[in-house]
């Protein structure tokens, strides 16, 4: 039969098992969140380079169309 002194013993580790095993939880939760942080900082990183590559593309195409104007307007 179990003491009053086995009794508590055994609550309290059981306690600090709860306390531990919530501990653990927040870190996993932690590291998830900031994995999905990391994640949403990469993919934004790459849209925007992405963007900036197209709209280096199309001013540079816009350059050479106004140039053409340009040398039309000017053998008129």
């Amino acid at each position: 039969m179990p003491t009053k002194l086995h009794i508590a013993l055994l609550h309290r580790c059981n306690a600090c098992f709860i306390l531990r095993l919530k501990a653990h939880i927040l870190i996993i939760e932690r590291s998830r969140k900031l994995s999905l942080l990391r994640k949403l900082q990469c993919s934004f990183f790459f849209d925007r380079a992405e963007l900036h590559d197209k709209f280096l593309t199309h001013f540079s195409h816009l350059e050479e169309v106004i140039e053409q104007l340009v040398g039309l307007a000017g053998s008129v």
